[in-house]
């Protein structure tokens, strides 16, 4: 099945709304091998502090930098004592900033600006320039609680150019065989926050013809990427990104084989399957217009609450997304659906996995979507199956039994994150208790919003208690055949192979298996030890990277621990 994808790209970074303390901020930047890429220090919520001493720590294989390449920001000019010094065998900046009076007002203060070199051999991807320590006062006594954003340099694959770089508003096609990619760029300004992008039928098919020669030189089953990007000056803010496909396009996008197409403007990304194309393709006549717009939050809905009353969605923020063409608005992908990378540097304070996503749906009810954040990227991705605004937030559950040098704590605080799992109660998650057939089939069945039934046909051993309903949904839904005899054996404690072979057999029904990776499969040493109606699931989950083991073994026949638990569904739903 083709999958033609329209991604918006996290070039200018969106931050919270609100802030109730200072906030340190490294602006994020990109540039390619032996170009500089110029990075700056924000200091945001600054009124009235006035000391300010910071550690900035970057990877000195990738990027070189110089006491020259550090200049003192314009926010902090006269009376104000400035000291800057950079360690480059240890990629380390220390920068300091001390004044009697302080910041007079809250408006954002540039502290300092570095001129990073990328180094020739730097190979394409991000490259972490992160805040290490900070220490901030208002006055000698009175300590300033502050937060910080770490950014990061994205490094570009140098490409050759089909037709020489040009002037704003026009394009220029680049091609990259190392990432089987075809670029266009068009490099456009915002006009009262907004930013447009405007692709020609002439356009799309230049870039299809590119894409077709570079699959005749790459391997039958790389997928080749047509990537169409809006670039915008880094100072520029980004409210609300246009894309708009001239008539003929989507014809073309429906019909194309082994080639995604990607779309991209400074907020987010945005995916279609081809069930979604083709559906627009039968709403829309003449020009489609795609619409994603940061909007604030009240606008949406006065207030956000999660269940357990730990969402902290203040200031966090919100985008509604469009869709129209000349025959009107399109709202519904009947079928299809749409992924989401909604651009979001998260600050350090904030740790990935509690980040989360709500869509709003038609009921007017804010609800828990689909989605996690990528930290290599900055952004975070979720799924959507028509145009609703979306509100991010973060729900910081902690649990008493698990620390944060534990191997499942991410996957604890995921899945208490959303509620796929409350632990055991009194805040304890019980990461090394056994799990049992009917635990595991409810955790499994609310990680993918499967809800229980209270009627129709069901197990034998059912019963009537909290795992009756699940047990129904499975059955009802042909997800799980159970253990013969019309049995499900809700109370047996679960072995890994029987874990794995549920959730294959589950999401194979729902066609919601993990895609297979190119590496291949692993190979266990204890590959003997697998039942015979468990070896395809195990094989395919492994090939998958979803099942690995200890690295060699797989112990198909060991119970499984709630923190294996926990590890194997977080893997199945970041996949």
């Amino acid at each position: 099945m083709t999958v033609v994808m329209l991604a918006i790209s996290p070039l200018v970074p969106v931050q919270a709304l609100s802030m109730e303390q200072p906030l340190l901020v490294v602006q994020s930047a990109s540039g390619k091998p032996g170009e500089e890429a110029i990075v700056q220090v924000l200091l945001r919520e600054p009124a009235q502090l006035k000391t300010l001493r910071f550690k900035l720590r970057y990877d000195p294989f990738l990027l070189e930098l110089n006491e020259s390449n550090v200049r003192q920001g314009g926010d902090v000019g006269a009376g104000w004592l400035y000291a800057s010094k950079v360690e480059p065998d240890q990629g380390t900046v220390h920068i300091g900033a001390v004044s009697t009076k302080g910041f007079l007002t809250n408006q954002d203060a540039v502290i300092a600006t570095l001129s990073f070199g990328i180094r020739a051999q730097a190979k394409a991807g991000p490259a972490r320039v992160t805040i290490e320590t900070v220490e901030a006062y208002y006055d000698v006594a009175k300590p300033a609680p502050i937060q910080t954003s770490s950014g990061r340099i994205d490094i570009m694959s140098t490409t050759s150019p089909v037709n020489m770089p040009i002037l704003k508003g026009e394009s220029v096609i680049e091609v990259d065989e190392a990432s089987r990619t075809v670029h266009l760029v068009q490099h456009v300004r915002a006009h009262n926050g907004t930013v447009e992008t405007v692709i020609t039928l002439s356009d799309m098919r230049r870039l299809i013809d590119e894409a077709k020669k570079l699959a005749l030189t790459s391997h039958a089953s790389s997928k080749i990427t047509v990537r169409i990007e809006a670039v915008v000056s880094a100072e520029e803010m980004v409210k609300k990104a246009v894309v708009t496909l001239h008539t003929g396009i989507l014809e073309e996008l429906v019909s194309l084989q082994g080639i995604q197409v990607l779309l991209a403007t400074p907020l987010g990304q945005i995916a279609l399957d081809h069930e979604a194309w083709h559906s627009i393709s039968k709403q829309a006549s003449g020009d489609l217009r795609l619409q994603l717009e940061q909007i604030a939050s009240r606008s949406v809905l006065d207030a956000l609450v999660h269940d357990s009353g730990r969402i902290d969605a203040k200031g966090w923020p919100a985008y509604g997304f469009e869709m129209t063409s000349d025959s009107g608005a399109i709202t519904s992908l009947m079928g299809g659906e749409m992924t989401v990378m909604l651009s979001y540097e998260r600050t350090d304070n904030e740790h990935p996995s509690k980040i989360v996503a709500y869509v709003l749906d038609e009921a007017g009810q804010w609800r828990l979507v689909k989605g996690h954040y990528l930290d290599e990227a900055g952004s975070f991705w979720l799924l959507l199956s028509n145009m609703s605004p979306i509100k991010m937030g973060y729900v910081d559950i902690q649990f008493l039994d698990v620390s944060e040098g534990d191997w499942f704590h991410d996957a604890a605080a995921f899945l208490g994150a959303r509620g796929i799992t409350d632990g055991v109660g009194e805040q304890r998650f019980a990461p090394y208790a056994t799990v049992t057939r009917g635990q595991f089939i409810k955790l499994l069945l609310d990680a993918y919003g499967i809800m229980p039934r209270g009627s129709g046909d069901n197990f034998e051993d059912a019963g009537n208690t909290w795992y009756s309903g699940y047990l129904a949904s499975a059955k009802q839904l042909q997800l799980s055949d159970g253990v013969g005899h019309n049995r499900f054996a809700p109370e047996k404690p679960i072995s890994r192979q029987e874990m794995f072979t549920l959730a294959y057999r589950m999401l194979q029904q729902l066609e919601e298996l993990p895609a297979l990776q190119d590496d291949g499969p692993l190979k266990f040493k204890d590959d003997y030890a697998l039942a015979p109606w468990a070896e395809e699931a195990v094989t395919y989950l492994a090939a998958a990277g979803v099942v690995t083991g200890d690295g060699q073994n797989v112990k198909p026949q060991g119970l499984s621990s709630r923190a294996e638990l926990a590890q194997f569904v977080y893997r199945l739903l970041r996949s």
